[in-house]
């Protein structure tokens, strides 16, 4: 009876810790404006940009709610803040946050690092003003997408501890993969090709009647192109499995990094997506 009263009281237990996690899983984050700190002008085309890019790909995330930009620009009109002030000073950040009802404010500078360019998001806790900086950077101006999308899936991996948080992407990567399938498929059907035109060279060799000489030189005729051309597209595919794994050896890679120097907590979550229910261990700067 005892053991009874004691698991009817741990599930009571786990029931109210599953609805108080699942209620604390969820973040309202706030995405700012990114100053750019440079005089390219294909950047000021990121810095209007990457907050919407960067408020969609983070609003995909199920423990994040993310606050409708106009709010907050008419917060920072209202009290005559600059973006500039957000950076350097964290306790504003920390004021607008907090105007704005959200627990994470997003803001940050683009900028070019030698030949590379650099977006810094600052992620300021509202609670307590702590900031955390995530960082990547890219060789080019080509891949404005993938490099806010490696940022998102970092910042998101840093807010709810799901998922996986990535060094580096590698860009203008080739289908390896697709090209290898391609030869060994094509490699294999030369081969029960070339099995076909040996049986039917083999059968014209050994025909002795007149009237079937002809067809039987025409079907070994035909085979022979058939394996013929099936084995050159098998090497192509091959000499181009063979290139591009050489290429993405060497592909310029966009990377990240992040600045580690605030202070982490984690926390258990418990979340229920339907019939699944998933236990990990949310991570709160």
């Amino acid at each position: 009876m005892k053991l009874k009263t004691l698991l009817n009281g741990f599930l009571v237990f786990v029931v109210v810790l599953v609805t108080v996690q699942t209620a604390q899983a969820q973040l309202r984050v706030a995405v700012g404006d990114f100053e750019n700190q440079t005089h390219d002008l294909v950047l000021d085309g990121w810095a209007r940009n990457l907050p919407d890019y960067l408020s969609s790909e983070l609003s995909q995330s199920k423990d994040l709610v993310l606050v409708e930009r106009t709010r907050l620009n008419e917060i920072m009109k209202e009290y005559h803040l600059a973006l500039s002030g957000l950076i350097n000073d964290s306790s504003k950040a920390e004021q607008v946050g907090k105007l704005a009802g959200t627990d994470v404010l997003i803001s940050g500078i683009i900028t070019k690092i030698e030949h590379r360019y650099v977006i810094l998001a600052h992620l300021t806790r509202v609670k307590n003003g702590e900031v955390l900086v995530e960082r990547v950077e890219a060789p080019d101006r080509k891949h404005f997408k993938e490099i806010v999308g490696l940022l998102a899936n970092n910042i998101k991996f840093r807010l709810t501890a799901w998922g996986k948080y990535q060094t580096q992407v590698a860009i203008n990567k080739y289908p390896t993969l697709y090209f290898f399938a391609t030869s060994l498929a094509t490699a294999v059907s030369a081969y029960i090709l070339n099995s076909q035109f040996s049986k039917a060279q083999s059968d014209y060799t050994d025909e002795r009647r007149l009237d079937r000489i002809q067809p039987a030189y025409d079907k070994a005729n035909r085979l022979y192109k058939w394996r013929n051309a099936v084995w050159t597209v098998a090497a192509g595919s091959f000499a181009a499995a063979l290139v591009s794994f050489i290429h993405n050896r060497f592909a310029k890679k966009i990377q990240a990094a992040s600045d580690e120097t605030s202070q982490m907590s984690w926390q258990p979550v418990f979340r229920q997506n339907g019939k699944e229910v998933h236990i990990g261990l949310a991570l709160h700067f």
